[in-house]
């Protein structure tokens, strides 16, 4: 064999093994939830340096780029961009786990509804803010497990805005300017939801407006994690309440970020994720990775 030939040779192992450890480094990220950091780490098929890697590697790579884009843009609660990166098609020969990751026809289905515009209806307009209260919820509780309090306080907050809402549309009354504005309303009607939603436990979401990135000087942090698991555990009441037996189904099928993580097996000793070279794959520059879930 002549030196060009195992020059070439060199180089197509030394981008399988490359690309191997990626997908290995791919597991931790997936599993510890942070979907759109795994999506940037692998090569792209479309991209001009693609022909650097196996192909048949290359084929796997994009097909769990296409699951984590998907993931990634529902937990960022951007509905269009995860609508758009439903359809997976058949996986690739070797895809082995990965292939259980591919979300559920529901799933699938509910992410769709969400970037469905809500249209003029009002019975249309109500199932679809109920739907939006059960996804802020959920991404709420992920919030609150990945430590990002402040998030999982304007989530929560969100949500209680949303029930308000949809309340007030139940009894024909106009939409209120805030919270409070809307409870006082529904008080007045005699709503039966205005009192739990007025429950001390629920008071560590009234931040939301008092946080150093909102209008006030507030933080919320490790010490309130205790107060904000008991708020979303009240709050997890009052999204049943509102809509009855069909947000059992609904939740569940808007937990599925939470289940899917463990679908991967155990992270393997031999994958380490410290800093991903994008300049190899994406031409930018290298990029710090925050993993999250523990």
């Amino acid at each position: 064999m002549d030196a060009p030939c195992r020059s070439n040779l060199a180089s197509l192992v030394a981008a399988e093994v490359y690309l191997d450890q990626l997908m290995d480094e791919g597991r931790i990220l997936f599993r510890r939830g942070c979907f759109g950091e795994l999506a940037a780490s692998l090569p792209d098929p479309d991209h001009f340096s693609a022909p650097l890697f196996p192909p048949h590697g290359l084929s796997i790579a994009g097909y769990i780029r296409r699951i984590a884009t998907f993931y990634g843009a529902w937990d960022q609660l951007d509905y269009p961009c995860a609508a758009r990166h439903a359809d997976f098609g058949p996986a690739p020969p070797g895809a082995g786990h990965w292939q259980r990751l591919v979300p559920a026809p529901e799933v699938a289905d509910w992410v769709r509804r969400l970037a469905a515009e809500d249209g003029g209806d009002p019975e249309r307009w109500i199932q679809y803010m109920r739907d939006l209260t059960v996804d802020l919820f959920a991404c709420g509780e992920r919030r609150l497990a990945q430590g990002r309090f402040p998030e999982a306080v304007q989530n929560g907050y969100a949500v209680m805005e949303k029930i308000a809402h949809v309340r007030l549309r139940l009894h024909g009354a106009e939409k209120s300017k805030g919270l409070q504005d809307g409870l006082g309303t529904l008080a007045g009607l005699r709503d039966p939801l205005v009192r739990p939603l007025r429950d001390l436990r629920l008071r560590i979401f009234g931040r939301r407006n008092q946080l150093v990135r909102n209008h006030g000087t507030k933080t919320v942090g490790s010490e309130d994690k205790e107060a904000l698991a008991e708020g979303y555990r009240l709050l997890e009441q009052l999204v049943l309440a509102d809509r009855g037996e069909a947000a059992q189904r609904s939740l569940w099928v808007a937990r599925a970020p939470q289940r899917v993580v463990a679908q991967l097996p155990a992270d393997q000793g031999r994958a380490k994720v410290t800093v991903v070279d994008r300049t190899s794959c994406h031409g930018a520059t290298p990029w710090p990775i925050t993993c999250f879930l523990n």
